[in-house]
């Protein structure tokens, strides 16, 4: 055995001085010799085997044909470096460690790298012989190199990456050999990148070749994870490689490799370096050359469009990935406008980021429409929600909204009712969840933010409101929603009509005005009809008054045909209270002169009755009171005489409402103040002061709020009386202006200070008399008059006080739930009964009540120790005197004993 060692290394040293063209001829003889000698070799013995390695590579590989090259060379030469590579790092390991006891350490350390080196060199060598021999490499000529010099890659870099943690105070003594292994290891990756790109399958497809495949992206994202810290220019190329072979490799490769581990790390890289920005912008503090921030943009530009084709490449087969893109999606929009925790940036380079990272937005979501984790990640209920996410997910919500209608119905049906298979996970249709996010940007749709608004053909674009923006997109979705899905656009309609918050009701009635317009005029009549018969079940006032609201602007797109029908159907006398919330302005000209009249009878008809219910009389008041305030006039001359008896003998009879009808007076005063204010020009002087002894005797300022602004706007219209009446009654205004002026209520305030001031627009001589002493009061007038805003001690900011205004998000639901359903199908579709069950809220129970109540009197306790303390120390002020008093009034009343309400007047 040792005869025939000795025989082979003295061959092996005479092939060392062989030409190439005798070791083609010895080429049968010599290949074998080698192999062998490396396998028999001690890894230990670097030098030797190293040499063998590169007459290996560099002399017997050219003489070797390409179709041979993988059974005899690459299939043995990969183990064989690979292990090397791990003993030599073993053994600058082992030396490092035990470099106080060994006094050679930088000699073997500099072997070993030495060594490294050049393995690379030999891989590098291969590779790069592989390319120059064909324009196009079989992979199953080279299927082991690739792999090979994957780990040669992996193993080089992460041996620089930590070369400073693990030598130490050595780094000055090995930084050449360490530059230049990375030199080296760079070299090798351009190389082997250059060979991927020409490698190509022939023949039958076998499972070794997709393996291969998957093992190459694999490594190389692994290499890419290492070097992220390294050099960008490496990221950069790896990341290129990596695109071109999924993309020239995708029948292979779309249902076995798994890109999610790539996809979540490029969202990882791609945020921290968005954050970044941000800090390095001009306008953050730091000094940074501009040049380097758009070179930053670029990079993650560029791999922002890796991300990209990944996710169109592989849409169909994520794993775990789509929670980062959606995370990243939302990250884009929260720190740039109109986001209002967005940061501060130059428009040059904000636009810049936009153009390089935030334009993926719609492409992303285009290639993921049908992923079923994505739309859970945009229409779950989730409380662990970030507040400032709330806008960028409501926008992302509107992108998907506005590609549904391109997409197959079996995916629109998804987004739009979704059926939820596991109950921790429930999701919400696309629209409802657009609704359930407008319901958390309450602060948003309060500031003035700025969105791109629909390019109408002909005109600039114009910046729009965030109303107007998502108004705009879901009617876009309703112009082209198909027949079958208007049941559910319905059902989220009404949904938050009824049991919304008042934004979200106001959303859905504009909503549904444009559905309703879409329609025909059957449609249009068929909702308004079942509306009209939910509206007469109702007992809420909330949803009563969204009803009223919503009825008066769909009438108005009813055909003539249909109102006369309505009116017919729904007699104004037999139902005053709704066309008094409907108003006849919704209807025809002919039509609404015919309901005015209608109820013009029926109201002087109550109000000439010798007995009637409280209702009745305040409804007949407030009728008569739209009936004079809308010129012409439907009523006679008889009835406008009898109208006015009826007023002057209710305020000379107002005595005889005793205190056990005090809730019925209040109404009946402020529907009679807004009557009277009416008629104010029919009156004569002496009716006048009449009047006013009445409301001086029967008003004071612990009355409701609703009865005190009904007597601001009763004051308002004497400003417009004939200056010889005004002069006979002025006397007796100011003594019920003052209570209002001081009035600790902010409405009541404030209608007080706009009365005034039409009060006085005429002859401003007046204003001493109703602000006597001058002083703080006389001031707020002043600032009213000239409309300057108040000046607050603290910086205004304006999303924190709407924050501060805004209830807490959790709560976003109203007081009261009515659930009911219209029919599945209106106007072209069959129709069905009308289900309705009203269901009252339910107050807090008696424990809750307690709690409540316990909480208000430790709070009076401590306000009344405070009034002691301030009150002790001096003399409280007179207007503090008189708006204390005001609210010890307003508490005293409510704190006494509960009086029914008054059922009849005769």
């Amino acid at each position: 055995m040792s005869q025939s060692t000795d025989s082979q290394l003295d061959f092996l040293e005479e092939v060392i001085r062989w030409d190439q063209d005798k070791c083609q001829q010895n080429l049968d003889r010599l290949l074998p010799a080698l192999v062998s000698h490396l396998k028999e070799q001690s890894e230990s013995e670097f030098y030797k085997n190293t040499g063998l390695l590169k007459l290996l590579c560099y002399s017997v590989l050219p003489c070797v044909p390409l179709e041979d090259m993988e059974d005899k060379i690459f299939s043995n030469l990969k183990s064989f470096i690979c292990s090397l590579m791990d003993s030599a790092l073993q053994t600058i390991a082992q030396t490092v460690t035990n470099k106080a006891t060994d006094l050679r350490v930088g000699d073997t350390v500099v072997e070993c790298l030495q060594c490294l080196v050049e393995l690379t060199q030999c891989v590098d060598a291969c590779v790069k012989y592989a390319v120059r021999v064909s324009k196009s490499i079989a992979m199953s000529y080279v299927q082991s190199l690739p792999e090979c010099a994957v780990q040669v890659l992996k193993q080089t870099y992460t041996h620089c990456k930590n070369s400073n943690e693990l030598y130490g105070d050595m780094m000055t003594l090995l930084a050449g050999q360490l530059s230049t292994l990375f030199k080296e290891a760079h070299t090798l990756q351009m190389s082997l990148l250059n060979l991927l790109d020409k490698m190509v399958i022939t023949g039958p497809l076998l499972e070794d070749h997709v393996q291969i495949l998957c093992s190459v992206c694999t490594g190389l994202y692994e290499v890419c994870t290492i070097v992220t810290s390294l050099d960008v220019k490496l990221v950069i190329s790896l990341w290129k490689g990596i695109s071109r072979i999924c993309s020239q490799h995708l029948t292979l490769l779309r249902d076995r490799l798994d890109v999610s581990p790539l996809i979540n790390f490029l969202c990882e890289e791609i945020h921290q370096g968005y954050l970044y920005l941000f800090q390095i912008c001009p306008d953050s503090g730091m000094l940074t050359d501009e040049k380097d921030l758009s070179k930053l943009v670029k990079i993650l530009g560029f791999q922002m469009k890796v991300l990209v084709a990944l996710l169109r490449d592989f849409a169909d087969y994520l794993d775990g990935c789509e929670t980062s893109v959606v995370n990243l999606l939302l990250l884009f929009h929260r720190c740039l406008p109109p986001s209002p925790s967005s940061q501060k940036m130059p428009e040059k380079h904000e636009s810049e980021i936009r153009t390089h990272l935030v334009t993926a937005t719609s492409p992303i979501l285009r290639y993921l429409i049908e992923n079923r984790a994505l739309r859970q990640a945009l229409t779950q209920d989730n409380t662990d929600k970030r507040d400032e996410d709330s806008l960028p997910r409501l926008l992302l919500q509107l992108m998907v909204l506005n590609m549904l209608p391109q997409c197959k119905d079996d995916v629109l049906t998804t987004w739009l009712c979704p059926v939820n298979y596991r109950e921790n996970i429930q999701t919400r249709g696309i629209i409802s969840a657009i609704f359930q996010s407008v319901k958390l940007c309450e602060v948003e749709m309060r500031c003035p933010l700025k969105l791109p608004g629909v390019v109408v053909p002909g005109n600039a674009q114009r910046q729009v409101g965030l109303y107007e923006y998502v108004v705009t997109h879901i009617c876009g979705y309703i112009g082209a929603c198909l027949p079958s899905h208007i049941g559910t656009l319905e059902a989220v309609l009404e949904e938050n009509l009824f049991e919304g918050t008042p934004l979200t009701a106001v959303l859905a009635a504009d909503c549904w005005c444009f559905l309703v317009r879409f329609g025909s005029a059957d449609f249009c009549n068929d909702h308004i009809q079942k509306l009209i018969s939910v509206y007469q079940k109702v007992k809420n006032s909330q949803v009563l008054f969204r009803l009223e609201n919503l009825l008066q602007r769909l009438i108005k797109f009813m055909s003539h045909r249909h109102q006369a029908e309505l009116v017919d159907c729904v007699a104004p006398s037999n139902n005053p209270g709704l066309w008094l919330a409907l108003t006849p302005d919704c209807l025809n000209a002919e039509l609404a002169n015919q309901v005015r009249q209608e109820l013009a009878v029926w109201a002087v008809a109550v109000a000439q009755s010798e007995s009637c219910k409280a209702a009745q009389l305040t409804l007949s008041l407030k009728i008569l009171t739209y009936l004079f305030s809308t010129p012409p006039s439907c009523l006679s001359a008889a009835n406008e005489a009898a109208v006015l008896g009826l007023v002057c003998k209710l305020w000379a009879e107002i005595n005889s409402i005793t205190g056990s009808k005090r809730k019925f007076r209040f109404h009946l005063l402020t529907e009679l103040l807004y009557l009277t204010r009416s008629l104010l020009p029919y009156l004569g002087t002496h009716q006048i002061l009449q009047i006013l002894s009445k409301v001086q005797e029967h008003i004071t300022p612990k009355d409701p709020a609703e009865l005190l602004v009904s007597l601001s706007h009763f004051l308002s219209e004497f400003g417009h009386l004939p200056p010889a009446s005004f002069k006979q009654i002025e006397q007796s205004l100011p003594e019920l202006y003052h209570p209002l002026l001081v009035h600790p209520h902010p409405l009541v305030h404030h209608c007080a200070l706009e009365s005034l001031t039409q009060l006085v627009s005429q002859d401003t001589d007046l204003v001493p008399a109703y602000l006597p002493g001058g002083g703080a009061l006389a001031a707020q007038f002043e600032n009213f008059i000239n409309k300057v805003p108040h000046q607050s001690t603290q910086e205004f900011v304006l999303v924190n006080y709407l924050k501060q205004q805004v209830e807490p998000k959790a709560q976003v639901d109203g007081p009261e739930s009515i659930s009911f359903q219209l029919s599945e199908d209106l106007g072209e579709r069959p129709t069905k009964k009308c289900k309705f069950d009203e269901t009252s809220g339910g107050g807090p129970g008696p424990a809750g009540e307690d709690c409540d109540y316990n909480s208000l009197l430790a709070r009076l306790t401590t306000l009344a120790h405070e009034v002691e303390q301030t009150c002790g120390r001096s003399q409280p002020p007179d207007w503090f005197m008189q708006a204390a008093q005001v609210a010890m009034a307003r508490l005293n009343d409510c704190l006494a004993p509960n009086r029914t309400w008054f059922d009849s007047l005769s």
